[in-house]
């Protein structure tokens, strides 16, 4: 079983792979609009494992886009969820360690301080206010 924290973007971060690198970062996959899960936006996914430190590691999924029911989904929840035009989860295994766990909230901070982006916890059914 993952947590989550979901990622909500309110302009596209057109370096997520350099900002994804400098907090270590691997670029695992990309998959093109057309391909796999996503029809209309592109997926890059991501993965963070310290081998000395890490149990599990960290990963984060980012979508190029996101869909407007996705967007009807999250009225109530999120403010103002029209303005959302790209999404990331950043996901821990439950049994990871207490590095990895960290490493899962510190990632999640940095994404908010650098794009201004929107933390929701969907497990605790709450907006990041730090």
């Amino acid at each position: 079983m993952n947590i989550d924290l979901e990622v909500f973007f309110m302009k596209k971060p057109l370096d997520i792979d350099n900002a994804m690198a400098s907090q270590g970062f691997d670029l695992e996959d990309v998959t093109s609009p057309g391909e796999g899960r996503r029809i209309d936006f592109e997926t890059r996914e991501y993965l963070y494992f310290d081998e000395k430190k890490s149990s599990r590691g960290v990963e984060f999924i980012y979508e190029d886009g996101m869909g407007m029911e996705e967007k009807e989904l999250l009225g109530g929840v999120i403010p103002n969820p029209d303005s959302i035009v790209a999404l990331g989860i950043l996901s821990r295994h439950h049994t990871a360690n207490s590095y990895d766990f960290e490493k899962h909230f510190e990632t999640a901070r940095f994404l908010k301080s650098r794009y201004n982006a929107i933390i929701y916890d969907p497990d605790e059914r709450e907006i990041w206010d730090d």
